[in-house]
């Protein structure tokens, strides 16, 4: 049931941000970004992780999109902050698109497994992303966003098997999304929290050399679940 579950996950996860000096704040409305299309949204702030579920989705669904949100947080702090700081070293123009990416199958697994919490409206969300979009983007953002686009049919082919041929066939459309989707199995397949910190770094630098994101540092942000 997924009550139960969510109260356990809720509860685990809130001990593990308050170990790390984090708190959550979760609440409901219907505020810009949320939409049927983004029904949740995860945003860190002075160290708050502020949770937003679009409130018009029935009540099961914001079960499910909430213990999404909770599941990033959850392997956030069980290890993948650990990429996050990589990330910002080696590829920072890639955001915090690559630790979510990398840890969506991470938290699916876990959210079935450990709290019997499914995925499927999320899963059946996702698998939007294969239909034809508009592509409305400045022409110098042009490969981060073709190189974001090969992760996230990646993520979508390894989180939803039955997508896998159509997420590849996709990726084939530009060879800057080919590029990241053959990378991203290569090198990113087998990341875990519980991974080295200095594994997840050379694995990373592969990945932003292969890609061609491996660029110069020019800032820090703080980065977490979208």
């Amino acid at each position: 049931m997924v009550s139960d579950g969510l109260q356990r996950l809720e509860q685990d996860t809130r001990a593990l941000a308050q170990a790390a000096g984090w708190d959550i704040c979760i609440g409901f409305d219907d505020c810009p970004p949320l939409s049927a299309e983004c029904p949740a949204c995860t945003q860190p702030l002075d160290r708050q992780w502020q949770l937003r579920i679009w409130r018009h989705l029935p009540a099961d669904e914001q079960g499910e999109a909430l213990a999404h949100e909770l599941g990033h947080i959850l392997v956030y702090h069980q290890g993948l902050s650990r990429l996050q700081d990589t990330v910002d070293e080696v590829a920072y123009d890639l955001g915090k698109g690559l630790v979510n990416f990398v840890g969506h199958r991470l938290l699916i697994d876990i959210l079935q497994t450990v709290y019997s919490i499914r995925s499927a409206s999320h899963l059946q969300l996702y698998r939007g992303i294969l239909e034809p979009q508009e592509e409305v983007y400045d022409a110098s953002e042009e490969h981060v966003i073709r190189v974001i686009q090969g992760l996230r049919l990646w993520d979508l082919a390894r989180t939803a098997p039955d997508c896998a041929a159509q997420a590849e066939a996709c990726a084939l459309q530009h060879d800057d999304s080919k590029g990241a989707f053959d990378a991203a199995k290569r090198y990113l397949d087998d990341i875990t929290p519980e991974m080295a910190p200095n594994v997840m770094r050379a694995r990373v630098q592969l990945f932003a050399q292969a890609t061609g994101c491996c660029l110069p540092r020019q800032g820090s942000f703080i980065a977490g679940p979208g």
